[in-house]
């Protein structure tokens, strides 16, 4: 995987759950449990969110045009306090009971919660990740973080939608600010912390990479 840069992780750094998404970014639809919109921190570049009730929140959405990676999926949840921003973590996603996709998750600090960022540069996964019912986080071998993902086929589409307004409306794909773009058109650790203790560097080779 490639690291994520300096400047993509600071803007990711204010990123907070959906429901904390409105005071930085432009709605663009709400599907059910689910919103989409235009973050005005990564240029413009679209994204979906949802939170759950045992507090967990899923984020996915693209990185500005021209950035080392084409998008991310992040999880986090209020309870992984011991996550620190930057840092590797070795992870593997899990689509149903399909095959697993391991990974380098790096960990960044959001409003209210800590999170785990996983970025990729292809649209393999977005194209398992609608199909499916569920995705599972695994750390160390045990799944930390087992995810619905009801009506994120809606939320994608939408998502792409909002992207090509997005890319229609700011000629250099979202690079610089945006103000308004639609306007006029760890194994020891308890069970709720499963990162206590965790996340020693280790390598960082991209499954996802072209």
């Amino acid at each position: 995987m490639h690291r994520l840069s300096l400047v993509v992780l600071g803007l990711l750094l204010t990123a907070g759950a959906a429901s904390a998404e409105e005071g930085r970014s432009n709605i663009w639809k709400r599907i059910n449990a689910w919103t989409v919109g235009s973050d005005r921190s990564l240029g413009g570049s679209c994204y979906a969110a949802t939170s759950y009730d045992a507090g967990a929140i899923l984020r996915i959405g693209f990185y500005p045009r021209g950035s080392t990676n084409l998008a991310f999926l992040s999880i986090g949840n209020a309870e992984w306090k011991s996550i620190e921003p930057q840092r590797e973590y070795d992870v593997a996603l899990q689509l149903d009971r399909g095959r697993q996709w391991p990974a380098v998750a790096f960990g960044v600090d959001l409003t209210g919660a800590r999170a785990l960022v996983v970025n990729f540069s292809n649209t393999d996964f977005f194209t398992e990740f609608v199909r499916k019912n569920t995705l599972a986080l695994a750390f160390e071998g045990r799944v930390v973080a087992s995810l619905s993902l009801r009506d994120s086929m809606k939320a994608v589409s939408e998502m792409f939608k909002c992207q090509e307004a997005v890319s229609a409306l700011i000629p250099n794909g979202g690079q610089g600010a945006a103000n308004d773009p639609f306007a006029g058109a760890g194994g020891n650790a308890p069970n709720n912390d499963p990162f206590a203790g965790g996340g020693q560097t280790k390598s960082s080779k991209d499954p996802f990479a072209m």
